[in-house]
């Protein structure tokens, strides 16, 4: 093992989940083959947009929660007697629930990962930006630190894409992008996986022999 890599792997900087919200063709299959296979990522695919909906909708619950909380022997004390009082503060409704919410989405309880999503287009609804909002919601809380990737594509590299609904996605993206995301080309995957593997912190450093293998395997194919 070189000194790159050792230095790579003590650093616990790297423990970081990430978040990759891809367009369609821009190469999140091979992504996800990198980042398990070569480095050592664990890593979860797509799901329905509803299991990410579900998520955004849950998260914004806690920020406007109306709930009173207080000791459990208070219950009889609120509203006609009905509110529940679960625990003393809504600090700890919160982090259980997004405790909870990490290892849902991550498909583990322990130790960082890699979340593929999709576009998030759904309905005519644009909820890329409700997601990310949600997903730095979580990442205010220490124990669910997140990144947010976003994994894009020319109009040019996607062979029978819409015009108008490539530019819409891409566009969605701009709009919910912020400081401290991640912004990566399909191109630049193509041309570099292992800088793009270290950019979105894969949890071991690269294996170039198995990076070499997994494009040989996608070459021509996307």
């Amino acid at each position: 093992m070189n000194k790159d890599a050792i230095a790579y792997n003590n650093n616990p900087k790297r423990k970081t989940s990430t978040v990759v919200i891809e367009m369609p063709g821009a190469g999140g299959q091979l992504l996800l083959e990198l980042m398990a296979l070569a480095g050592g990522t664990k890593v979860t695919g797509r799901q329905e947009n509803s299991f990410y909906n579900a998520i955004t909708v849950i998260v914004e619950s806690l920020s406007s929660n109306g709930n009173d909380y207080g000791p459990v022997e208070s219950v009889a004390k609120g509203k006609n007697g009905l509110s529940f009082y679960g625990r003393d503060t809504k600090d700890f409704d919160i982090n259980l629930t997004l405790h909870y919410l990490k290892n849902i989405l991550l498909k583990t309880t322990s130790g960082a990962g890699l979340a593929l999503v999709g576009t998030l287009m759904d309905g005519g609804e644009n909820w890329v930006s409700r997601f990310c909002d949600a997903i730095r919601f979580m990442d205010e809380h220490d124990f669910a630190s997140f990144r947010i990737a976003f994994l894009v594509c020319d109009l040019s590299e996607v062979p029978y894409a819409n015009p108008i609904e490539h530019n819409k996605q891409l566009q969605a993206f701009k709009d919910a992008m912020e400081l401290g995301d991640m912004w990566i080309k399909k191109s630049d995957l193509l041309k570099n996986p292992k800088q793009a593997m270290l950019k979105l912190q894969c949890h071991s450093y690269p294996n170039e022999e198995k990076i070499k293998q997994i494009m040989q395997k996608y070459e021509g194919a996307i």
